[in-house]
């Protein structure tokens, strides 16, 4: 029962995808350079003038270089694979919301990001015909209950 249990929790903790940007200034010049050399045919750098840039140089240029680098594209995604769309809830991938300075989230399925602005109109437009619907509905009911006067 325990080990069941222990599972279950194990699994719900387990949602959402784990594709997360990479932060670049968080990574070591050596690491920065292998990361450039891996995708460098998209930087348009030869080995040897990724080897030549400084810290600043591979930071900048890194940064530029992933930005049109997506993530949630292949199966190694789990919200691609299952075809369901990434939420902001769960998702490393829009954990920091969607930002034009970094690496975006691609999942071909979709985003669910939480819409305040979305939310409030829906509900002024819910209450707003609910509120004509209930006028209209006891107007009706006004004039087919109201007798004939006679003249």
């Amino acid at each position: 029962m325990c080990r069941e249990v222990r599972s279950l929790r194990q699994g719900r903790d387990d949602t959402g995808c784990n594709c997360k940007p990479v932060k670049v200034d968080k990574l070591s010049v050596t690491k920065m350079r292998t990361h450039l050399l891996a995708i460098r045919l998209k930087a348009g750098l030869s080995e040897a003038a990724v080897e030549a840039l400084s810290k600043a140089e591979l930071v900048s240029t890194l940064k530029d270089v992933l930005k049109d680098c997506p993530m949630c594209i292949s199966n190694d995604c789990a919200c691609v694979a299952l075809g369901v769309q990434c939420s902001a809830e769960v998702c490393h991938c829009l954990r920091r919301g969607l930002r034009d300075d970094a690496q975006s989230c691609n999942n071909p399925v979709g985003t669910s990001i939480f819409d305040t602005d979305k939310v409030r109109r829906t509900l002024t437009l819910t209450l707003t015909l609910t509120l004509t619907l209930t006028l209209t509905l006891t107007l009706t009911l006004t004039l087919t209950l109201t007798p004939p006067r006679c003249i």
